[in-house]
């Protein structure tokens, strides 16, 4: 299990999802568990999944970081419905995998995770995927390589405004006591691929205004807006339901 000493209880917040640990990524029928050896010795594990024979699509997907691999399954498998191939790994800290989660770490897993793609499977095109915080490392990616697709799901703008929201004026200086940033507005500039920014109305944590901010500072020509009415943070996916995947399916399906 990670040791969270050194860091604030406010990065303990955000990566609490290191706390939950097992020994085995899961299984998706008909997939390949993955381990991957980073430069620095950490071990990622992983699971990829191919698509249908005549789609040249990989949805790499990132899911947020209260979560793990086993619990971003349904998304996957709902994406493998889509007939493209998955790649999804526990980030450093996370799940199966080793390591410390940090917002460097994250990056570098997703460029690792991406380059063993290119390498295994070459021929395969690849949309960059992801949920809250992992939207932002989606967008990070997607400005570093060269990602045919980027998706975003309940993504926000930067750290430092999510957790400002949760303290009086008072009570610390925000940017002085993070570490991290996961700004996905700053990222979104250098993104060159087509765009799909989906959002829940009522989302509580990561306000809707933010996915409006994003669509603003997308470098992109061609960006893609849903909004699920009635959706809070964690209930896009639920509330959104088959209209959002129907939307998702036309976009990934869309020419560049």
């Amino acid at each position: 299990m990670i040791d969270f000493d050194g860091l604030s209880r406010i990065e303990q917040d955000v990566f609490a999802g290191a706390i939950n640990h097992y020994a085995e990524p899961p299984v998706l029928a008909n997939s390949d568990s993955l381990w991957m050896m980073t430069r620095d010795g950490d071990w990622i594990a992983g699971v990829f999944a191919p698509g249908s024979a005549n789609n040249d699509l990989c949805v790499i997907y990132f899911y947020g970081s209260n979560e793990n691999l086993r619990g971003a399954e349904a998304v996957l498998k709902t994406f493998r419905d889509l007939g493209v191939a998955v790649l999804c790994f526990d980030y450093r800290g996370y799940g199966a995998s080793t390591g410390r989660p940090s917002e460097r770490s994250f990056q570098t897993d997703a460029e690792f995770a991406f380059d063993w793609l290119a390498t295994n499977h070459p021929t395969l095109k690849v949309a960059a995927a992801g949920r809250s915080i992992g939207g932002a490392v989606a967008t990070y990616l997607a400005g570093q390589r060269p990602v045919h697709k980027l998706l975003t799901f309940s993504a926000p703008t930067n750290m430092v405004e999510i957790v400002r929201d949760s303290f009086s004026s008072g009570d610390i200086i925000i940017e002085e006591a993070l570490s991290f940033r996961f700004d996905t507005a700053a990222y979104m500039t250098r993104v060159n691929c087509p765009i799909f920014i989906a959002h829940g109305e009522q989302d509580e944590i990561v306000p809707y205004a933010m996915s409006d901010s994003l669509a603003a500072h997308a470098g992109s020509s061609v960006v893609i807006r849903h909004t699920v009415i009635g959706a809070s943070h964690n209930t896009l996916f639920a509330r959104g339901g088959d209209d959002l995947w129907k939307q998702i399916r036309m976009f990934l399906a869309s020419r560049p």
